[in-house]
């Protein structure tokens, strides 16, 4: 399966899931019936809060579920008119940015995600907004502001490590293609290669920028490769450098493995629930490969927690990722972002785990785990940057000697 694809569907699945409705529990599962469980509660009180949910929940199931997402977007437009600035109309907008960005309308999905980003400044999805508003002024053509929404969002969001790579390589790519940048170019691309050398294909790209601007590229960091470091077996191996990044594995009974998941007890959700939640269990491919061997297990339940992670959804994004090691998974990525969300829900020693694990493949990542953790540290929440920092005591003599100097002051 195409990754770009994959990860497509589950972002739709994921946004437009009925994830945050909460009524009783005999609401029905056939999406006809439900429709018109939502319109009665909608026809109750129009105006109330209740109303709005039931209006929201309506157009979802039109756009997800039924195969009608003309449907599901006119019925969103309708809630955003009726009350612009409701929560549920945050919602709606999201999805109608999101639609139109995956439809490749750059035009106005620019138009909505601007939008958003003005009428919702406090939804946590306004950081991904910014930068989408960017890769639409990138799509576009439009370099100048691509390259003003890209610094911006570089500037404001230094700790965002899993999307710097991707925003520095678009800076680059931009200079590079401006008359009497090659210099800002170089450096964009210089520094993915020596700060991020894990981040593929980034990595790959931004060497062969240099050299086609004449440039000289970094030599490759001391990192040891994979097998090394973690003395994983051949098939662990291509788990890891599939397509997807993390790769099959296959399962005599896939479908018994699933339905033995459970709650999660850190995060508090079960991954078996959020991949249902998230539609992409009917999905044909993935369908066929759970009555068969698998194959997409692992692939579905990670990117599903990346997709959550994005979202900064920390508690349903750590019960994907977590079962997605318990799988057997290995990678920095993974490691990265799993050590994240054990932090955001105060789970410390589950943290430094996770990041004991990240520096046997990723040793520079907590060079940048240190310096964002000491930013908390000093302009922040200086509680939570301690424990930050704390949880990365241990890796190493180094580290160590630096996080001591950074907690004496």
């Amino acid at each position: 399966m195409n990754r770009q694809f994959l990860l497509s569907l589950i972002f739709s699945s994921l946004l437009l899931s009925g994830c945050l409705f909460h009524f009783s529990n005999s609401i029905p599962l056939d999406p006809r019936q439900r429709i018109s469980y939502y319109a009665d509660i909608y026809k109750l009180n129009p105006e109330s809060d209740q109303a709005r949910q039931a209006q929201l929940e309506i157009g979802k199931i039109y756009y997800n579920q039924l195969g009608n997402p003309a449907r599901g977007l006119e019925i969103f437009e309708k809630l955003i008119s009726s009350n612009p600035t409701a929560l549920e109309s945050g919602e709606a907008l999201w999805y109608i940015s999101s639609h139109n960005f995956q439809e490749n309308e750059y035009e106005l999905a620019c138009q909505k995600f601007l939008q958003f980003m003005l009428d919702f400044s406090g939804d946590e999805r306004s950081q991904i907004a910014r930068l989408r508003i960017a890769d639409c002024f990138f799509e576009l053509g439009n370099l100048d502001s691509a390259i003003k929404y890209y610094v911006d969002y570089r500037n404001r969001y230094p700790d965002d490590l899993p999307n710097l790579p991707y925003v520095l390589l678009r800076i680059g790519t931009v200079y590079a293609n401006q008359p009497n940048s090659a210099i800002e170019a170089r450096k964009a691309f210089s520094h993915i290669i020596e700060k991020f050398p894990n981040a593929m294909p980034q990595v790959e790209i931004a060497r062969k920028r240099l050299l086609d601007l004449g440039g000289v590229t970094v030599r490759d960091s001391g990192v040891k490769d994979q097998r090394t470091q973690l003395k994983v077996n051949s098939t662990d191996l291509v788990r890891q450098t599939s397509e997807a990044g993390i790769g099959p594995i296959t399962r005599p009974n896939a479908q018994s493995v699933f339905a033995g998941w459970t709650r999660s007890a850190t995060f508090g959700y079960n991954a078996k629930v959020l991949l249902q939640q998230s539609g992409m269990l009917d999905v044909a491919e993935v369908r066929t490969s759970m009555a068969g061997r698998g194959e997409l297990l692992d692939d579905v339940v990670f990117n599903v927690g990346l997709q959550f992670y994005m979202m900064q959804d920390y508690h349903r994004a750590g019960a994907c990722l977590e079962k997605t090691v318990e799988l057997g998974i290995r990678g920095a990525d993974l490691c990265l972002k799993l050590g994240v969300c054990y932090r955001k829900a105060g789970k410390w020693t589950k943290a430094a785990e996770a990041f004991r694990a990240l520096a046997k493949v990723a040793p520079k990542d907590i060079d940048q785990l240190i310096d964002s953790s000491a930013r908390e540290y000093r302009q922040g929440n200086r509680e939570y940057g301690r424990k930050s920092l704390e949880c990365l005591i241990g890796i190493s003599d180094e580290f160590d000697g630096k996080i001591n100097k950074i907690l004496k002051e």
